[in-house]
């Protein structure tokens, strides 16, 4: 019983709740993108040669709009600038069941 318990607790937790978006692979999400704006480092990083990666969560409309950004790692200095430029990214829409859905992907 216990077994059959713990086994519906990580399949509902594993499974996304209705209305959120579906996480897809950084590759697929790629794959449709249609727009990339690059990102304005700022002067003061660039002079003082900060550089490093800016991990994103990016959450992607049905209309293949970028709707939010949640920052998960990236030097503080560079955030800003990546977090601006990946607001104005836009992707062909993603399909599910002839319907286009939001997803969410990471972006590096």
């Amino acid at each position: 019983m216990l077994k059959r318990l713990l086994f519906i607790v990580l399949t509902v937790s594993l499974v996304p709740a209705a209305g959120e978006p579906k996480r897809i692979e950084a590759d697929i999400a790629n794959q449709s993108l249609l727009k990339k704006v690059e990102p304005i480092v700022p002067p003061l990083a660039k002079a003082l040669e900060i550089g490093g990666t800016v991990v994103l969560d990016v959450t992607i409309s049905a209309d293949g709009k970028v709707s939010s950004v949640k920052v998960l790692s990236g030097h503080p200095m560079l955030v800003p600038a990546y977090v601006e430029a990946v607001k104005k990214w836009e992707y062909k829409p993603f399909m599910e069941g002839g319907h286009s859905v939001p997803v969410v992907t990471r972006v590096e």
